[in-house]
């Protein structure tokens, strides 16, 4: 029997940057969010099947959901653990750019891996803002939050792997 489940939820496809090689293209500009007794309904589902239950919060940039937004998810996970006594993995995959302490105390709170978009020295060339997005970085180190980079190679990076691996090393 399988005992696990993963889940990304998407709260919105919009998003605050405009990234070259972004997959949801035309969709960036869309403006409805998922509401959140939408995704806890999603959640609960998933409860009754599994005893394991991993959350991927992704989007366009799921920061725009809002702190509130997530407030609530969590506490529903709470209910979720007592009621189905479910075990929850959260992660959350940004750009890094709108994480404030409020949301990164949250998440931290919450356990969750935060996943931060950032290719190191070439950052630039498909996105924006390296110097703010290896702050947020920091940031979420400095209040002991789990935190990875997630790193894309592309046409303007590839011949450098050497060269970006040492810089994360």
């Amino acid at each position: 029997m399988v005992h696990e489940i993963a889940l990304t939820i998407k709260p919105t496809l919009k998003c605050n940057m405009k990234c070259r090689h972004c997959f949801n293209g035309d969709d960036l500009k869309r403006v409805e969010m998922t509401g959140v007794g939408t995704v806890c309904q999603f959640i609960e589902s998933a409860c009754r099947e599994y005893s394991d239950v991993k959350v991927t919060f992704h989007g366009g940039e799921p920061t725009l959901a809002g702190n509130a937004f997530y407030r609530e998810v969590f506490a529903f996970q709470k209910q979720m653990i007592d009621k189905y006594h479910v075990r929850f993995a959260n992660n959350f995959t940004t750009n890094g750019l709108l994480l404030d302490d409020e949301l990164i105390e949250l998440l931290v709170a919450n356990q969750t891996l935060i996943n931060i978009s950032f290719d190191g020295p070439y950052h630039d060339f498909l996105r924006q803002h390296k110097e703010r997005v290896y702050e947020k970085i920091g940031q979420v180190k400095a209040k002991g939050g789990r935190v990875r980079a997630f790193c894309t190679i592309s046409k303007g990076s590839y011949e450098h792997l050497t060269e970006i691996y040492k810089w994360f090393n």
